[in-house]
């Protein structure tokens, strides 16, 4: 009893330590939960709202666990749930091809993982984009990291934008020509005539389209006729003048257009109306002689708002073209600034705008990056050179000009380090002279973006 009546005062000290010792953390850790566990207290469509303004601003989703979606997914449980039953972070695929002995491949997995990325976006369009990655692969052993392109005619069903930055001998291996493309509206390819055909014939929804045209081909635009194509931007030889009329004629919704342009013996031609277009890019094709602002005799555009042209302003077309149309142009891009050109002359150019609220005028050139990314056909230094000593003299004659054309300041290539880049001895001398005259002048790899020339920065 004696003993017992001893244990009592122990225990009771013991009981209030473990209290205090159990009370304690507690106490410290209450208001970090109020802190930190108040966002698991947001309902999870306000978390996938949140998650999707994650996502990258242009749509492009690249599969990083540095980026969302798949960053969110390694918060917490609750962050993968919520991230894996949001079907918009999984709409959209950014993804690279590799290039090994000179053809395309995957890294082995792409098309598995595309195919598991894409179910997660159930019934929602899917956005695809295909590029060359700028650290292609030229090692034999890498081969058996990579796996070929193959048909994607079991995803394709579903897309509604595809970007296909490959080269047109690559598009039949990934879409079949019988591929229907049900949900398609923005397509960006390179492809030839026969291959853009069959989307136009399989993609009854086709909106959008950014075409640059296989080489050695005749224009015959016929054939692409759609009743739904609202956008066209396309690189291809220059359209005659019979040719562009054909394809606003063709494209009875159009309301953006973009192309190069020949217009020869426009003003024979009697000017025909087409009230839906609203934005024009005129661009010239230099192996022709007729200025692309030219085209404008070809037309009366009622609704036009924005208007872009590369050549030299023609006020005998752009006058006419103005009244007849009557269209009050807010957003203007020209060139208006060759030798000679003194700031009367650029206001009078232009005066005709008096409503523009956009303007980007080529007038002053200081800087220059060229990137050649061909690992076969050596770079020719021999064009660089001869472009920028033009250059050079160009601004030396205009120097007296009251609006003197912007001396070049740097020029900097950027070239794939296995290619056969280094300049000659001879050339190697003509470009330290361009830097002795004021040219920042650097070649950097694009592989790591390091200065190999003039100094070998490389380690």
């Amino acid at each position: 009893m004696e003993i017992e009546n001893q244990i009592g005062p122990f225990k009771a000290h013991w009981a209030q330590d473990i209290s205090a010792t159990v009370k304690g953390p507690r106490e410290i850790q209450a208001p970090i939960d109020e802190v930190a566990y108040s966002v698991h207290s947001i309902p999870p469509e306000i978390m996938s709202h949140i998650f999707i303004g994650c996502l990258p601003n242009d749509g492009e989703v690249r599969p990083s666990s540095r980026c969302a979606p798949l960053l969110l997914m390694r918060v917490c449980r609750r962050w993968k749930d919520i991230a894996l039953s949001t079907c918009q972070l999984w709409s959209s695929l950014d993804i690279d091809c590799i290039v090994a002995e000179r053809r395309p491949w995957f890294r082995r997995g792409t098309l598995r993982g595309m195919e598991t990325w894409f179910s997660r976006a159930h019934t929602l369009p899917l956005s695809l984009k295909i590029e060359y990655s700028k650290k292609s692969s030229q090692n034999p052993e890498d081969i058996s990291e990579l796996e070929p392109l193959s048909d994607l005619s079991a995803l394709l069903p579903r897309a509604g934008r595809l970007t296909f930055g490959l080269h047109m001998m690559d598009w039949p291996m990934l879409v079949p020509a019988a591929t229907p493309l049900l949900q398609l509206r923005s397509l960006t390819a390179l492809l030839w005539d026969a291959d853009l055909e069959y989307v136009i014939k399989n993609a009854p929804r086709l909106a959008e389209l950014s075409w640059m045209r296989g080489l050695d081909r005749t224009l015959e635009f016929c054939p692409f006729a759609s009743d739904t194509l609202t956008k066209l931007d396309i690189v291809s030889t220059g359209f005659s003048t019979a040719q562009f009329i054909g394809v606003l004629q063709h494209l009875p919704k159009l309301s953006h257009l973009a192309c190069y342009v020949t217009p020869r013996d426009a003003g024979a031609c009697t000017p025909l109306s087409f009230p839906n277009l609203r934005t024009l890019g005129l661009r010239r094709d230099f192996s022709g002689s007729a200025y692309s602002i030219d085209a404008l005799a070809l037309v009366t555009l009622p609704c036009l708002f924005h208007l872009e042209y590369d050549s030299w302003s023609n006020p005998n077309v752009l006058l006419p073209f103005l009244s007849r149309s009557e269209c009050v142009i807010r957003e203007l891009g020209c060139q208006i600034l060759p030798i000679g050109t003194t700031a009367a002359e650029v206001r009078r150019k232009l005066g005709p705008f008096l409503h523009i609220e956009k303007l980007v005028v080529e007038m002053q050139l200081r800087h220059i990056r060229l990137t050649y990314w061909s690992t076969y056909v050596p770079i020719d230094y021999r064009l660089v050179v001869d472009f920028v000593r033009r250059r050079q003299a160009a601004v030396d004659a205009n120097t007296p000009n009251p609006i003197a054309m912007a001396k070049l300041e740097s020029l900097h290539i950027t070239i794939d380090s296995k290619s056969d880049w280094p300049p000659t001895p001879t050339i190697e001398n003509e470009l330290r002279e361009l830097i002795s005259s004021g040219v920042d002048l650097k070649v950097r790899t694009a592989d790591d973006d390091i200065e190999v020339w003039p100094e070998d920065r490389r380690v």
